[in-house]
């Protein structure tokens, strides 16, 4: 909260014309405000823009470590995690074990739902 007294003159009678801003000072001190108030920021917790686009850069997914054929029950060692990250994300490996792939896969494909029975 912020309490500050105002005045068109401050050579007017009263204790408090002396010391209250005039429309000048009270502009400066209302711009001052809504820059602190921008530079605070949002109380919401989420990703800046600039960071969305790295979450899926950066992380990494399950993919194919070799050609694998269509009906191949997948193994550990049939799969490796690389870049980038808008498949199954490496937790999810357990998952994936043992599951019929219902298509042929290259070496290096991002694994998918629609890849499996």
């Amino acid at each position: 909260m912020i309490e500050k007294h105002f005045t068109l003159d401050r050579n007017l009678p009263g204790p408090d014309h002396r010391f209250s801003a005039d429309p000048a000072e009270f502009r400066l001190l209302v711009d001052s405000i809504r820059t602190l108030e921008k530079s605070l920021g949002s109380p919401e917790l989420r990703p800046a823009a600039s960071e969305t686009l790295g979450r899926c850069n950066y992380r990494i997914s399950c993919v194919a470590a070799r050609e694998l054929a269509a009906g191949h029950h997948l193994t550990t060692s049939d799969v490796v995690f690389r870049r980038p990250g808008w498949g199954f994300p490496p937790k999810e490996l357990e998952r994936l074990i043992a599951r019929e792939l219902v298509r042929a896969v290259e070496p290096g494909h991002v694994f998918s739902p629609e890849d499996f029975s």
